[in-house]
C-alpha cells in the first residue's frame, strides 16, 4: 500500500531518461521541498530546511518530463510515496521516493505553454504520428506504462550516493527565489 502525495518545490537536478533492461522509459529526478517561517524576535522571515524527494516518472510522462523540466523549476508533484529504510556503513537510513503520476509547472512561480499530443492512428511504417499544437508533427515514444510494482524492497543506494553534496551546496545551484 502506498500513500499518495502531492508535493510543490524546485527541481534540484536535471531531468534524466532512462530505458530500463525490460525497455521501460523512467525519468528520475530530485526535488527539494521547504517551508518558510516568521521568526518573532527578528520579525523577518526565515526558510525551514528542506526535505529532499526523489521522483521517477514512467513511459510517456518520462518523456515529457524531461523535455519539459530543468533544474531549478518550481513543480507539482502528484504520486504515490514510498519510504525505504535501510542500514549503510553510517547507520539507518531512510531515503523518501516518489512514483509521479502527474507533474508540471506551479504557475505561481512564471508562467508555462502547453504542446498537447494528439493521439493518431499508426502509419504504414507502424510508427504512432503525434502532432503538437501548432501544427509540428513528431513522432512519440513508447505508450503509457506503469512503473514496475515493488512490493520487494529496493536495493539501498550506494554509500557514493549518500555522500553527494547537497544540491544547495554544489556551486552551480542557482536558488530560485
Amino acid at each position: 500500500m502506498h500513500d499518495h502525495i502531492t508535493l510543490i518545490g524546485n527541481l534540484g537536478s536535471k531531468p534524466e531518461l532512462t530505458t530500463t533492461p525490460s525497455g521501460q522509459l523512467v525519468v528520475n529526478f530530485r526535488i527539494a521541498t521547504n517551508s518558510r517561517r516568521l521568526n518573532r524576535a527578528t520579525n523577518s522571515w526565515e526558510d525551514v530546511d528542506p526535505n529532499w524527494y526523489d521522483v521517477a516518472a514512467w513511459g510517456d510522462l518520462a518523456t515529457h518530463a524531461e523535455k519539459s523540466l530543468e533544474k531549478g523549476q518550481r513543480v507539482i508533484v502528484v504520486g504515490k510515496l514510498r519510504m525505504r529504510r535501510f542500514d549503510s556503513q553510517n547507520g539507518p537510513r531512510t531515503k523518501h521516493e516518489v512514483v509521479a503520476d502527474a507533474l508540471g509547472h506551479d504557475l505561481t512561480a512564471g508562467s508555462s505553454t502547453f504542446a498537447k499530443r494528439l493521439r493518431v492512428r499508426l502509419d504504414e511504417g507502424g510508427a504512432d504520428q503525434r502532432q503538437r499544437v501548432g501544427g509540428a508533427q513528431g513522432h512519440g515514444g513508447m505508450q503509457g506504462e506503469a512503473p514496475p510494482e515493488a512490493d520487494e524492497p529496493a536495493p539501498a543506494p550506494d554509500e557514493v550516493e549518500w555522500h553527494k553534496p547537497p544540491v544547495s551546496e554544489e556551486s552551480e545551484y542557482q536558488p530560485p527565489f
